[in-house]
């Protein structure tokens, strides 16, 4: 299976309908689309662009777990979560825009996206989840927003080349277990070297 489309008439694609189709490497969805199930191309590896209607509110888990050639996608601005694992070692990812609902980034969201480099989170994230970034060995630079609530202490664990970090302004980092968290990223220089701005 090399080409999929999907015509106007599906509403709704379930769990893992072509997951580990490695061959799959043009696909297109059509507007109408409103929820897309755990895991739905988790493994295909020969996909490499996407644009997701922006009809589709709802994206499961795991979606694009181990999609290892998508290099970039156009996610909807109706989606409100980043669920768990939905990028999870999509090695060649090196950008995405984050739509301006989305309010959670799940657990291990964006795991081994080596190929990210920069990221801005938009203001109407309030929570990230454990393991949300780890591993992103390539990320230099993160804004996180005026309006993020929670952070886990493990959410940037082993992001090695981290060199700009922008952090709230009226928030303190001991919110965020700060210590904690600048020792999960377990980075080649000290916390003091690490230029921290204040929005």
């Amino acid at each position: 299976l090399t080409t999929v489309n999907v015509p106007s008439s599906v509403i709704e694609i379930q769990d893992s309908a072509f997951a580990f189709c490695t061959s799959l490497a043009s696909l297109h969805l059509s507007e109408g689309l409103q929820s897309i199930g755990p895991g739905l191309f988790a493994g295909c590896k020969s996909l490499t662009t996407l644009r997701i209607p922006s009809t589709v509110c709802k994206i499961g888990p795991y979606v694009f777990r181990l999609c290892t050639g998508l290099r970039s996608i156009t996610l909807p601005d109706a989606l409100e979560t980043i669920e768990a694992g939905m990028f999870h070692n999509c090695t060649s990812l090196t950008h995405i825009e984050i739509p301006p609902k989305v309010t959670k980034i799940g657990f291990h969201a964006f795991q081994d996206c080596e190929g990210l480099k920069h990221l801005r989170i938009p203001s109407s994230v309030t929570r990230i989840e454990s393991g949300a970034f780890a591993k992103c060995t390539r990320l230099i630079s993160l804004e996180l927003p005026e309006g993020l609530e929670t952070i886990s202490v493990d959410a940037l664990h082993g992001c090695v080349s981290l060199v700009n970090l922008v952090i709230p302004s009226e928030q303190d980092f001991e919110q965020y277990d700060g210590d904690e968290i600048m020792q999960g990223l377990k980075l080649r220089h000290r916390f003091d070297d690490l230029p921290v701005h204040r929005l």
